[in-house]
């Protein structure tokens, strides 16, 4: 389990910039070079007039993740100590990106 930081306010799953799933799924395009090829799937767009009061955040979160191009990239989940994913005005799940992704050398 995994830190997971997120500024995706927009995001139904968002809970005080932690999610409120227990998994989130990364994924990236082939050969992702940087994180802007990268993207967090599990992303949904809140309605504007909807609220979950019922949700909870989840600090720590499993990661799964197929970036292979990533230096924390292990075998379809992530090794990294935290995570973030940006995408502040996204209203979609394409508009985010995973911030700590780093190019595997």
């Amino acid at each position: 389990m995994i830190r997971l930081f997120c500024n995706a306010e927009s995001c139904a799953h968002n809970c005080d910039h932690f999610c409120s799933l227990s998994e989130v799924y990364i994924s990236g395009a082939t050969g992702a070079y940087d994180n802007e090829d990268t993207a967090c799937k599990s992303y949904l767009p809140q309605p504007a007039a909807a609220q979950n009061y019922l949700k909870r955040a989840h600090p720590l979160t499993e990661i799964h993740c197929d970036v292979g191009s990533c230096l924390y990239h292990n075998g379809g989940s992530c090794r990294a100590p935290s995570l973030g994913i940006d995408g502040i005005s996204a209203a979609s799940w394409e508009q985010t990106q995973c911030s700590t992704f780093v190019l595997k050398y």
